[in-house]
């Protein structure tokens, strides 16, 4: 199996080229790592009208937690269970800090997967019986560049958290970050 990989760096116009291109030169089955379901619609559009086997990753093309049904064939779909994430890590923080005020440092909501994760994350909320909330939401670009600032102008307002839950790896160095700068390392579980 020869795989080649393409790289858009978040550009729709650029993802929908490099998969045409891909066609053009006649792979045999392309993955496409979509951003919403809506985006993978158009991917499998085109991909029925070539005759090419596709398959998606990263957004969960149906899910009962959006009011959306996704029009199109593909042979199979990739993506976590994000609200099942979401739930199991505010658990797990109600659990070993119990009545904790946590900071949501979220990714980019639009794609699906915040709203999954928060789906979750409200659930778990909600089933609390220690007192542990949600004090504060910030959104990033799933990146450590945003998440950081992000985090930094959290920690200088002054709003009280006791944990940190990080939509992923670089939107926790991000807060890492922000609370080394601060002189708080090591003082708040992310």
């Amino acid at each position: 199996v020869e795989v080649q990989v393409t790289d858009a760096g978040w550009d729709n116009a650029k993802q929908l080229n490099d998969f045409q291109d891909l066609i053009n030169k006649g792979a045999d089955a392309i993955s496409v790592y979509v951003w919403t379901p809506e985006s993978a619609e158009g991917f499998a559009a085109i991909a029925e009208e070539e005759g090419m086997p596709i398959y998606f990753e990263n957004t969960k093309l149906s899910s009962d937690l959006i009011d959306y049904e996704f029009q199109g064939d593909y042979l199979f779909n990739v993506a976590c269970e994000y609200d099942n994430i979401g739930y199991q890590a505010i658990k797990w923080l109600d659990e070993n800090y119990p009545g904790a005020k946590i900071f949501y440092a979220r990714g980019a909501p639009g794609m699906g997967i915040v709203e999954a994760y928060e789906a979750g994350v409200e659930r778990a909320i909600a089933e609390s019986t220690s007192g542990t909330t949600i004090s504060v939401r910030r959104d990033s670009q799933w990146d450590t560049q945003t998440a950081q600032p992000e985090a930094a102008d959290v920690i200088a307002s002054g709003e009280e958290f006791d944990a940190v839950f990080a939509n992923n790896e670089p939107v926790a160095q991000g807060v890492y970050n922000a609370l080394k700068d601060a002189g708080l390392e090591g003082t708040v579980p992310i």
